[in-house]
């Protein structure tokens, strides 16, 4: 009754170049298959992959070379530039709509807070 674990790597590359591994864990009683489980993970251009089995590494340095990565990088910064200028602008949406409420309400304290948003907007959006 000798029990043994066994890993088995099922590993692709995708489309948009990412490394998709599979690792079916088996556990074997005499070499009998008991028990069995899956993980999967991603590893994108870019990412770390040096603590990798040897064949998952293998695969990613072949996908990843440096015009995948840089590509991978540029779309990331894009999109992280893309929310940001949403962000600003939701922001100053924001800040527009309660200064319209506090000069309509007429309260000087509601005004002050309300140019104070609208500073804080101007300034987030001229930075993103």
């Amino acid at each position: 009754m000798a029990l043994t674990k066994q890993d088995v790597y099922q590993v692709e590359v995708t489309e948009g170049d990412h490394v998709q591994v599979r690792v079916k864990t088996l556990i074997l009683e005499d070499g009998i298959v008991i028990s069995s489980s899956l993980h999967r993970h991603v590893i994108s251009p870019g990412q770390d992959y040096s603590g990798e089995i040897g064949k998952v590494r293998r695969m990613a340095q072949a996908a990843h070379v440096p015009t995948v990565v840089d590509r991978e990088t540029t779309r990331q910064l894009y999109e992280l530039a893309k929310r940001l200028r949403q962000d600003a602008i939701a922001a100053k949406d924001a800040a527009v709509t309660a200064h319209e409420a506090a000069v309509a309400s007429g309260g000087q304290a509601d005004i002050d807070a309300a140019l104070i948003l609208r500073d804080e907007a101007i300034a987030a959006r001229n930075t993103a």
